[in-house]
């Protein structure tokens, strides 16, 4: 279970190597971050809060660091997702970037491989370093044989402005993948989704912040989201409106995440390949 509403499963099969001498949070996992949309992040708090309750935390670090820690990969993990009878949604790496610098590019692999090794389940992989993820992938795809990403495999970027959408976009549209989605969260600004480049996509995400010092979400900015998705019949999943927005609405929900509690026209919860009714294309 997670409490993530578009996964029914969270996976996370990097840790901090326990061996390391010296290590940080041995055990623990690691994320580095690089942008505005890092700053609230929920495997940070989450984490930070097992650091002071004496658990394995997440060292969140910035790109100035000598160093980041040696990663081990669970493979008993990787291999048991081919042994699973029912068919779930796992987003894979919640608590890190699986294209980070400090994700070795076999360990990349090696989750490629087992992903392809369980088609019964649809795997979801987010990064904020397309470049990387584009790269890796291209050469895995290349050392497999394949043309392209099985389909049971979706690749994603996050994007919470037009900056980071601009920056990170082409390098998921270059990747040769069957599913490509976006997930608008933060979202901490209107953002324009475009075209020809939205033909690209198969499924978008938004999301308001969450947490303590949320930043402010305008409905407006989902608005004009989910009216450019249904004008090229996108599916689109709205997560939650955010801390900001419920509190300002007198939402229970202290995430904004009930959707009885949203204007009417943004209660969607759409999956890849479900059809907008009345869409423009």
């Amino acid at each position: 279970m997670t409490l993530i509403e578009w996964a029914d499963k969270t996976a996370n099969p990097l840790k901090v190597k326990g061996t390391q001498p010296g290590a940080a949070y041995p055990g623990g996992n690691y994320c580095e971050m690089i942008t505005s949309g890092c700053a609230l992040c929920f495997a940070g708090i989450l984490n930070s809060r097992a650091n002071r309750f004496g658990g394995n935390g997440l060292k969140y670090g910035g790109t100035n660091q000598a160093a980041a820690p040696e990663m081990e990969l669970n493979i008993d993990m990787l291999k048991s997702w081919s042994r699973m009878r029912k068919s779930n949604k796992i987003f894979v790496c919640s608590m890190t970037d699986w294209a980070g610098a400090w994700v070795k590019d076999w360990q990349m692999f090696a989750m490629l491989d087992a992903m392809r090794a369980a088609p019964k389940q649809t795997f979801m992989l987010l990064t904020k370093r397309p470049e990387r993820m584009s790269r890796t992938v291209s050469d895995w795809l290349m050392t497999s044989g394949l043309a392209q990403v099985p389909g049971n495999i979706w690749l994603g970027i996050s994007a919470e402005n037009q900056a980071a959408l601009d920056d990170r976009l082409p390098h998921l549209i270059s990747t040769p993948v069957a599913v490509r989605f976006l997930s608008l969260e933060p979202l901490l600004g209107p953002i324009h989704l475009g075209w020809p480049g939205m033909q690209f996509i198969d499924w978008v995400i938004v999301g308001g912040e969450s947490g303590t010092g949320a930043r402010p979400l305008d409905v407006k900015w989902v608005s004009g989201i989910l009216a450019q998705c249904q004008a090229v019949g996108v599916p689109t999943f709205v997560k939650q409106l955010g801390g900001h927005w419920a509190k300002a609405a007198g939402a229970q929900h202290k995430k904004g995440g009930l959707p009885d509690e949203w204007p009417e026209e943004m209660r969607l919860q759409m999956w890849p390949g479900e059809v907008w009714h009345g869409h423009g294309v």
